[in-house]
Formats: structure tokens, sequence, C-alpha cells
């Protein structure tokens, strides 16, 4: 059992670990540069809800479309 889980386990530890690493690498660079990290975040998640809604099927409002030009 153990021979069968281990594979699985080592690579989720190696992928958390190199994971983790880079997320220490960025974070620093943010704090060098003073960027605020959850700003940066909330700003990603706006930018590309929008290009979600642009690349879907459906119709986007106008409103919507006019809020991404604020952005």
């Amino acid at each position: 059992m153990f021979s069968q889980v281990s594979p699985i386990l080592f690579k989720a530890i190696k992928i958390y670990g190199v994971s983790s690493i880079l997320l220490d690498s960025l974070h620093g660079a943010l704090q060098s540069l003073e960027i605020d990290a959850a700003t940066l975040t909330y700003t990603l998640a706006f930018e590309s809800l929008f290009l979600l809604l642009k690349s879907a099927q459906i119709e986007v409002p106008v409103w919507a479309e006019a809020l991404q030009d604020l952005f």
C-alpha cells in the first residue's frame, strides 16, 4: 500500500516545496517593489473576470464594459 502511495506523496511534497519557494521569491520581489500583493491579486481577479465575460458567449452588460474602462 505504501509503495503505491509514496510516489504520489513524494511528487506532491516536491511540487509544494517548489511552489512555496517560488511564492516566497515572488512575495519578496513584490515587497521590494512596494506593491501590495492583495491589491494586485484583486486587480488580476477583476481583469480575468472581465476577460472571461468577454470571451464567453453571453451578452455582457454595458455597465460592466464601462466598469472595465475605469480600471
